[in-house]
């Protein structure tokens, strides 16, 4: 794109004294399309689209062309603060398949909806088969939706929404474990495949469950405390809970293998931290108290066996056991679970390093058979599998709690997980039909006539480097694979940003003497106004664009069913193009009353939001597009996955975010400060966020979408006067419908605690100014 095309000065109107003296190289002008990978020309338009008129006067008031283009000066890369403008379980004797009502939604109806909304797939019932059909030939005037089987969200009495401050605040005190008593679980959740092919715990297997549990929780030791009373999930539970783990948790998350696990055979943590994750996932009411005594109960046999095994190495089992133990307690809502995984979390890290999980593995099956190459094969997948899933969260805990990694794109060295299809193989013979289906080759062994040698995938490390350069995907990889590269590219993106924001990076080496202050910038970095920085997140979005077309194929042959990668996909464009650790602070300041709301304006947090809404406006309109598709996505095809309450959370902390922003904006603007058009703009005026959209309406949003509204369900605009509240109270709708994970709770703590602080303030300044009035 040219200078002229974009109009963006170089020269730092705004703030002339600051002298940033880069090589002009670095920062050229050509490089510095903010517009997310479009075609050069969309920019401009087409010279009878120029113009337009119509639109409401608050996006025209401060988002006019006349904003961005040739009145606007260009903003500096580097700022300082002072510059900133203000199973099959047969012969189960729980009782048969039932729902149970997990209560009401919330006490007050009018708490998390409003007149605008509309009735949510989460209160879908089964009458709704009497209306329509899941084909046009069964004669209803219209076929059903494709989304998920929904469960019926917290009751308000479970949310606590009138004890914000002990929901936000750490909780440092004792903590008493109990197993409760499980009134009923909803049996008919679990798919018949899976049902089928889990096995289930043996009654030893149990007993000895059982005595670990009597030996570490019930007797006095000066280790850990008693549990409160004998009580403990009955067999039956326990092999549920196994069904459950592998129908929710391993259908995204695929590491073990199911046609061969047995869990009388493995380690009994193994076992038990399985129990555990598919108690989060069983939608039962005790499901809080249960899963928090299952993880204290692994969380100390993981802290005996690692005393007993000392400097040995640790066994695959253990480390997986730690993993999804570790899974439970970083989404719970409890501060001192959650410092505690952070550290067996490390410790899980290290011993994954000494067993070089993620290092290649070599493979060779001569002489083997047929079924021992393919137990083989397994062994070494479901090792590759739990090293790169150990990766995944570390990376997960990167844009989770702001911490630094303990792994790097360096450590992806093993071979990408093989597709889903290859993976749930039930025998060897199926498992030779499906590589051969798939690939069309396999490596035959010379030695044996019946031995075949899989091809071995690309690593992570290469994978990512073949996406980036020759922008496509390496054969041979499923969903799982997909997920593990969207994460690649956030490491790739941390690398770049973390070069970027040290000051040296700005320094040409020279042998001259030089002052450090004026050899280097001084404030905060302003990476999107870098333009190599810039480049490289266009170059992640055209490797998330080519990672979405696969997806929209996964959906057309599902028949519109949306499956968790997509999820990933719409995430991955908010961590990647929207301040969300700013929004997220100042969201956590405001909540909990360490920033008052009056003075929200003032604070570093919101004028780099405003910054970004503003001068970084294409990506910040991109952004919105894929929030709101988060919240449709989980709305309608929720998995039930641990990742789900973030994505959905930071969504709505995006929406609210630009919309609270673009209405303080507006208000303070002038009118004579709008750009208005001179003819009419023959395209939309408003856009769906939350509604899936075709691509040539999203790039209208992205570069002329100052011009439209954005309209979500039970909202409307998002930058109207009670848009930002609105948007608020679905987000809580929305995060009270993900009960697997407790976390979403406190997440819910804290956007009614926004929205109460917004109503309040808003009633305040609409009585100030009617007795201004009446003055």
């Amino acid at each position: 794109m040219t200078n002229e095309a974009v109009g963006i000065e170089m020269a730092m109107a705004n703030n002339p004294e600051v002298s940033l003296e880069f090589d002009p190289a670095f920062f050229d002008q050509s490089m510095l399309s903010t517009l997310n990978w479009l075609p050069n020309e969309l920019l401009s338009g087409p010279s009878d689209q120029s113009q337009s008129t119509g639109a409401p006067s608050q996006y025209n008031t401060s988002l006019g062309q006349g904003a961005y283009f040739s009145g606007a000066a260009w903003q500096p890369p580097v700022v300082s603060a002072g510059q900133i403008s203000p199973l099959r379980l047969g012969n189960v004797s729980q009782s048969p398949s039932v729902h149970v009502s997990l209560g009401n939604s919330m006490e007050s109806p009018n708490q998390y909806s409003h007149p605008m909304s509309e009735t949510s797939p989460h209160t879908e019932t089964v009458d709704s088969a009497k209306r329509s059909a899941d084909y046009y030939v069964d004669g209803a005037g219209a076929r059903l939706p494709k989304y998920r089987k929904k469960h019926t969200p917290w009751s308000s009495s479970s949310v606590e929404p009138t004890d914000i401050g002990r929901q936000l605040l750490l909780e440092d005190g004792e903590h008493r474990f109990n197993f409760p008593v499980i009134s009923e679980i909803r049996t008919d959740q679990v798919s018949e495949e899976v049902a089928h092919l889990a096995q289930r715990i043996e009654p030893s297997t149990y007993d000895g469950i059982y005595r670990h549990f009597v030996l570490l929780c019930r007797n006095e030791n000066p280790l850990f405390d008693t549990f409160e009373s004998d009580g403990f999930p009955t067999v039956d539970e326990c092999n549920w809970f196994i069904a459950f783990f592998f129908d929710s948790f391993q259908a995204v998350y695929p590491i073990l293998h199911l046609p061969t696990f047995d869990p009388n055979t493995c380690h009994w943590l193994l076992t038990l931290s399985i129990v555990a994750v598919g108690c989060h996932v069983s939608h039962i009411t005790e499901m809080e108290q249960c899963s928090s005594g299952f993880h204290e109960l692994i969380r100390r046999g993981i802290y005996v066996e690692k005393e007993k095994s000392g400097h040995r190495l640790a066994s695959l089992e253990l480390l997986q056991a730690m993993l999804f133990n570790c899974i439970g307690l970083l989404h719970s809502r409890n501060e001192r679970d959650k410092i505690s995984a952070l550290s067996a979390f490390s410790d899980l890290v290290t011993l994954m390093k000494r067993d070089r999980l993620l290092e290649p593995i070599p493979v060779n099956f001569s002489g083997a058979s047929q079924e021992a190459a393919w137990i083989s094969w397994i062994q070494d997948e479901v090792k590759g599998r739990t090293g790169y899933c150990i990766w995944l969260v570390d990376c997960t805990l990167a844009y989770y709690f702001d911490d630094r990694p303990l792994l790097s794109l360096d450590d992806g060295q093993a071979a990408l997980p093989a597709q889903e299809k290859i993976w749930q193989a039930t025998s060897a013979e199926k498992w030779k039909q499906l590589w051969e289906n798939s690939t069309g080759t396999l490596n035959p062994d010379p030695t044996a006539s019946h031995n075949l040698t899989p091809p071995v995938n690309e690593s992570l490390y290469d994978a990512v480097h073949i996406l980036y350069i020759e922008k496509r995907l390496v054969s041979g990889i499923g969903e799982f694979s997909h997920v593990l590269l969207i994460h690649a590219l956030y490491h790739r993106m941390w690398e770049v940003g973390d070069y970027f924001r040290r000051p040296l990076s700005f320094w040409n080496p020279t042998a001259r003497k030089q002052s450090r202050e004026t050899a280097i910038p001084t404030g905060s970095v302003w990476l999107p106004g870098i333009p190599s920085y810039s480049k490289w997140r266009n170059s992640a979005c055209d490797c998330l664009d080519i990672l979405h077309w696969t997806a929209n194929s996964t959906i057309a042959k599902a028949a519109g069913l949306e499956h968790a990668t997509v999820l990933h996909l719409h995430s991955a464009r908010l961590f990647l193009l929207a301040p969300f650790r700013e929004m997220r602070t100042l969201a956590i300041s405001l909540a909990t009353e360490k920033l008052r709301y009056s003075k929200r304006h003032q604070s570093l947090e919101w004028q780099y939001i405003w910054r970004w809404m503003k001068h970084d406006q294409y990506k910040a309109r991109l952004s919105i597009i894929h929030a709101g598709v988060t919240l449709w996505h989980v709305r309608r095809y929720s998995t039930n996955a641990f990742h789900e309450p973030l994505a959905a959370f930071i969504a709505v902390l995006t929406l609210w975010a630009y919309g609270s922003c673009h209405a303080h904006a507006s208000h303070e603007s002038s009118p004579h400060s709008q750009a208005p058009r001179a003819e009419p703009l023959h395209e939309p005026s408003f856009i769906h966020l939350d509604r899936p959209c075709d691509d040539e309406l999203v790039q209208l949003f992205v570069r002329e979408g100052h011009a439209m509204r954005g309209n979500v369900t039970g909202v409307g605009d998002i930058c109207g006067v009670e848009g930002p509240e609105r948007l608020l109270r679905v987000g809580c709708e929305i995060l009270s419908g993900l009960t697997a994970w407790s976390i979403s709770k406190r997440f819910v703590a804290i956007l009614t605690r926004l929205a109460d602080l917004s109503s309040y303030h808003s009633s305040w300044e609409q009585s100030r100014r009617q007795e201004g009035e009446q003055v």
